[in-house]
């Protein structure tokens, strides 16, 4: 039974996670990053268009679940796409409360799902339009059914663990290590208690269960049949295997100290997915870690203990044997048992110092700690991450600026040129899709002059490297400045000329 402070401090650790992840999100990351961008164009093919096929999401189509009633309820555009990824990220919340309180108990569940409600590593993920926030939410929610169908055996708890189990395949690649760890899990459990597993696997399983989990998976092998790079994408890519480098200085083992490192040195370098040299967990938490690690593995013959450090193994593994290690979206799936670590550490080492120093001064001591922690949390991701100017850089925030600007301050009729963008040119496509045919782009020489072409208002944009500027400026010497787009620290990063 849970009382009813328990509830409060679930309700708190709720409200604290929806603050971390709706706070300025319109603003903080500044623009769309392209991923984010071919997310939006493919949803508004299915709300625009009624066409969707599988390949839209690259197998994993259960992002568009949270995504389509988002850009339905405000907007196709980007606020509504990462609104999307926010609930998904709050709904973890208390799916990894109610699974942790099952497993470890309340206090370890309520400070792990606390953890999890402030890490800028998952913080991070819940304001961003990537599809691989809605792996956590469904990890939780199977590791609870699976508990509760083992306890009880009852068919409504068969059915969540299907459908949880069935759709997690849908959310993010890694989740497929689920069909590893969730049998290795259930035979430590089973060799201590083979009395629990009689209500769940009599008479054979559940038919409505059983049927419910093959019809949700048959979907995702699908592909293996055709094209199976659609389903691996790049989180299992075997180069360093391939290339026989397993212990070599530049192969997977390097990749592993970089794993294990990416927790006290340094985290994913990529600005996108981490605060630039910053560790994946704050450093002054790392002794709690490996306290929690410790104590787990000094009893593995805990089925619970056991769940972890598979689930640790197991979930760094996609960045071990791909490329760019570490990275934060392919060690998604490790929040789960670091979030456990760090809350079995910081139990622990607080019970410790309460025997060796006695007194209620400690208490307060750890409230104190627990606040710091989250000032420091919203600090390191509103603050040093989302002020960061290479992050602007990295989510193309200029396109989006001079999108936003030439879409509220350009006449409708006007015909607007631009250079050849790489990476931005999806999300400057998509944030100027209203005017259709009006947005063109310079492939050569030969748009040059014609951009000058026709009675209507013309304007030509160029944003970083000016291929075509001289060109353009050589044959329209007249040509009006009309704006210059500056960085954060006044240098210049686009200019928007009128032809006359």
């Amino acid at each position: 039974m849970i009382r009813r402070r328990e509830w409060l401090y679930a309700a708190g650790i709720f409200g604290l996670a929806a603050i971390f992840r709706l706070a300025e999100l319109p603003r903080i990351p500044p623009g769309l990053w392209y991923d984010e961008a071919r997310n939006l164009w493919q949803i508004s093919a299915i709300l625009e268009c009624g066409e969707f096929r599988w390949d839209f999401f690259v197998g994993e189509p259960l992002y568009a679940i949270f995504a389509i009633p988002t850009c339905l309820a405000v907007g196709l555009t980007p606020f509504g796409l990462r609104l999307a990824s926010a609930a998904a990220g709050m709904l973890t919340i208390p799916a990894a409360w109610a699974a942790l309180r099952l497993i470890w108990g309340r206090k370890t569940a309520l400070l792990g799902a606390l953890l999890l409600a402030i890490l800028p590593w998952h913080v991070i993920f819940s304001r961003i339009g990537f599809r691989a926030i809605t792996f956590p939410l469904f990890l939780f929610l199977t590791l609870w059914a699976f508990e509760m169908c083992v306890r009880r055996g009852k068919r409504w708890a068969q059915a969540a663990f299907a459908l949880a189990l069935g759709l997690g395949f849908h959310s993010y690649i890694p989740f497929k290590l689920m069909f590893l760890i969730l049998p290795i899990y259930g035979y430590f459990k089973w060799r201590k208690q083979p009395l629990l597993f009689r209500k769940m696997f009599h008479p054979v399983w559940s038919p409505l269960a059983t049927g419910l989990l093959c019809l949700l998976v048959l979907p995702f092998l699908m592909p293996f049949g055709g094209r199976a790079d659609a389903v691996n994408v790049r989180i299992y890519q075997e180069e360093n295997l391939s290339r026989g480098m397993l212990f070599t200085l530049d192969g997977p083992f390097a990749n592993l100290l970089k794993v294990l490192g990416m927790f006290i040195w340094k985290g994913d370098a990529i600005p996108r997915h981490n605060t630039p040299g910053a560790a994946q967990i704050p450093r002054f938490l790392f002794p709690f870690l490996v306290i929690g690690a410790a104590l787990s593995l000094r009893n593995l013959k805990q089925s619970r203990n056991v769940l972890l450090i598979c689930s640790m193994v197991f979930f760094l593994l996609p960045s071990v044997i791909s490329l760019s290690a570490p990275h934060a979206i392919r060690t998604l799936g490790a929040l789960f048992p670091v979030c456990v670590f760090l809350a079995r550490g910081l139990r622990w080492t607080h019970l410790f110092l309460k025997r060796r120093f006695k007194g209620q001064g400690l208490d307060f001591a750890a409230a104190c700690f627990i606040i710091f922690t989250i000032i420091f949390c919203g600090w390191q991701y509103f603050i040093s991450y989302g002020r960061h100017p290479l992050v602007r850089e990295h989510f193309q925030g200029i396109y989006a600026e001079t999108a936003e600007y030439l879409m509220r301050e350009l006449p409708a009729d006007a015909v607007i040129w631009h250079e050849p963008f790489a990476y931005g040119r999806l999300s400057f496509e998509f944030l100027t899709r209203k005017r259709g045919a009006r947005v063109r782009t310079i492939e050569n020489a030969d748009d040059v002059a014609r951009i000058g072409e026709g009675d209507t208002p013309c304007y030509a944009l160029f944003i970083g490297r000016e291929r075509f500027g001289g060109e353009f400026l050589a044959a329209y010497p007249e040509a009006e400045r009309v704006r210059i787009f500056k960085s954060p620290d006044g240098a210049p990063e686009a200019v928007l000329f009128r032809v006359k």
